[in-house]
């Protein structure tokens, strides 16, 4: 993913924003496609008091549901909350060209991201 800045997107399957924003990002990123690379991470969280929607039971069931086609890894919560530092979802890092860090946003629509990559 080198030569060109990357967007990397972490979500639950579970959470409502994302179930709305991921496949909207998807939607509205060939606009961007050609300025930056993106990456979803999917990830588990087993909280077993929460309450599901049918479809969004696991990362992979999300991918199926929201027919989710941008490169996506699939992952737990406990290892990348500790090494992103993660506060919530969905959560998105974009990273310049040399794959550092330049902004960090939570809840973001995806027209502020797509706005955020033109800033790289």
């Amino acid at each position: 993913m080198e030569g060109k800045p990357t967007v990397v997107v972490f979500w639950f399957p579970e959470c409502p924003h994302c179930q709305e924003s991921i496949p909207a990002l998807q939607a509205a990123w060939p606009e961007v496609a050609a300025e930056a690379n993106i990456l979803t991470v999917g990830m588990v969280r087993n909280d077993p008091d929460l309450e599901v929607t049918p479809g969004y039971e696991t990362p992979q069931a999300f991918v199926a549901t929201t027919h989710l086609a941008l490169p996506t890894l699939l992952t737990d919560w406990v290892t990348q909350s500790a090494r992103w530092r993660l506060e919530g979802v969905p959560t998105v890092f974009l990273l310049d060209e040399d794959q550092i860090v330049r902004r960090v946003m939570t809840n973001p629509e995806p027209s502020a991201v797509l706005a955020a990559v033109s800033s790289l």
